[in-house]
């Protein structure tokens, strides 16, 4: 997809919205076309259930249609082919939002507007959040300073940010603050 010479704010919000979109694609890919990424297929979402719930707030606001999950994930795919994605990136949809996407356009929102880290800008945030198997999964944990550390010297600063597990929170999930590629919605967008 070309956006030049649009602003990237266009680019990265949808031209002008895989970012509403892109969570719900992973379930309608197929497999076998799957991109692998640290040996797993990394064009899927985090869970079946994330998928779903993604497709399901986006029927709701007639962003998608279909009734079931794999129909929503179709008419995602279909609408952002429409908006000037090239078919042959619908594989690269879900790890597009899951590396990219979001990440790009939170920090090119931010700093453009010259928001602070404290205004939560649209629901979102970064801060260190537990791993799958940890005490608190995918919330809200302590960072270690040396970890912070090293990650301003080894990371370029976009969520997710490798070992230190800084990564993008949606502060308006139900029951509180999760990591993004987990939050729950309540039905809306």
């Amino acid at each position: 997809m070309s956006c030049w010479p649009a602003p990237a704010s266009n680019c990265a919000t949808v031209s002008r919205w895989p970012t509403r979109l892109q969570p719900c694609c992973g379930a309608g890919v197929d497999l076998d076309e799957c991109v692998r990424y640290d040996g797993q297929c990394a064009n899927t979402p985090a869970s079946t259930a994330t998928a779903t719930n993604r497709c399901t707030a986006r029927k709701a606001n007639n962003l998608v249609a279909g009734n079931t999950t794999a129909e929503q994930a179709a008419s995602a795919l279909a609408a952002l082919v429409t908006a000037g994605w090239e078919t042959q990136s619908n594989v690269l949809q879900a790890l597009h939002y899951s590396f990219a996407a979001l990440a790009v356009a939170l920090t090119y929102a931010s700093s453009y507007g010259r928001f602070s880290v404290k205004d939560k800008l649209c629901g979102y945030s970064f801060a260190a959040t537990g791993g799958a198997t940890s005490a608190k999964p995918n919330a809200l944990v302590p960072a270690s300073a040396n970890a912070l550390a090293t990650s301003f010297g080894s990371s370029n600063g976009v969520p997710p940010i490798g070992p230190v597990g800084i990564n993008i929170v949606n502060n308006l999930s139900q029951g509180g603050p999760l990591l993004d590629a987990a939050w729950l919605s309540a039905g809306g967008c």
